[in-house]
């Protein structure tokens, strides 16, 4: 939500809004582990996680899953604003399920924090205009000292 006031405060007449049903994946018994922790506490849901889109750790929820609520709530949204521009801003793992879903292939890149993603929906139809676009940050400097999303946590 940081994100979504810091870009609402620049921008006029832009609503900011929490939608439950894209937030990031639920990692089960791995929620709030480091990565090492995840792997010594827990190595088989730890492998799985990057394995069968359907494999999900004990509790959590599979990367299926997580496409399965992101795309219909995704879609719900563009019905809602038939013709409009919606600006959402999105982890990681959403963002995943929606290349997977407008490509129909997975993503085999590292996604950038704060790069433009855009995806044109209409209906059931979704298609990539533009991906990992982080050209505003080159820019800015981030990227000189390693911004982005990946696998610095823990």
């Amino acid at each position: 939500m940081q994100t979504a006031h810091y870009v609402a405060a620049r921008l006029e007449h832009m609503q900011v809004t929490s939608v439950v049903d894209l937030r990031e994946r639920h990692l089960g018994v791995l929620e709030g582990l480091t990565r090492f922790e995840a792997a010594q506490q827990h190595p088989a849901d730890f492998a799985n996680l990057s394995g069968s889109p359907d494999a999900k750790p004990q509790g959590g929820e599979s990367q299926n899953d997580v496409a399965q609520r992101v795309v219909s709530r995704i879609e719900q949204i563009a019905s809602e604003h038939p013709g409009q521009t919606v600006l959402l801003i999105l982890h990681g793992g959403v963002l995943h399920a929606c290349y997977r879903h407008a490509s129909g292939h997975m993503f085999h890149g590292r996604n950038v924090n704060c790069a433009i993603n855009s995806v044109k929906v209409e209906g059931k139809k979704w298609s990539l205009v533009t991906w990992n676009d982080a050209d505003h940050l080159h820019k800015t400097g981030f990227m000189a000292s390693a911004f982005g999303g990946g696998g610095e946590g823990g």
